[in-house]
């Protein structure tokens, strides 16, 4: 039994592992459409990048990521309308504070003020 449940565990962490390795090449892709500099992405960036998925849909890379995690297209689609409904700025404080240039410390501040 203790062999089973050991064997499942690492069944699940490879998947979990793989799940994150999709994520993290998906989000570097993301953050380099959002800010070609590879700097903090702004308000207008956010903005830039929602028209577009509003326009276009999601990027083939977000679907994949999300297809990954097991969502169906309904999920997506609530996803890109989340996305393209979200105040260009608290998203760009946001993107910054998870995924922009370290240290986010400020970043996660600036989020933190922006939602109070």
């Amino acid at each position: 039994m203790a062999a089973q449940q050991g064997n499942q565990l690492l069944a699940d962490a490879g998947q979990i592992d793989s799940l994150l390795q999709t994520f993290r090449r998906t989000a570097r892709c993301l953050g380099v459409r959002l800010s070609p500099t590879g700097g903090p992405v702004t308000a207008d960036d956010m903005a830039t990048i929602q028209a577009n998925i509003a326009a276009n849909g999601l990027p083939p890379e977000a679907i994949a990521a999300l297809s990954a995690e097991g969502a169906t297209d309904q999920d997506s689609a609530d996803f890109a309308a989340a996305i393209t409904s979200a105040d260009p700025g608290v998203a760009a404080l946001a993107w910054n504070a998870m995924f922009g240039p370290r240290p986010r410390g400020a970043a996660w501040q600036a989020l933190r003020q922006a939602v109070q």
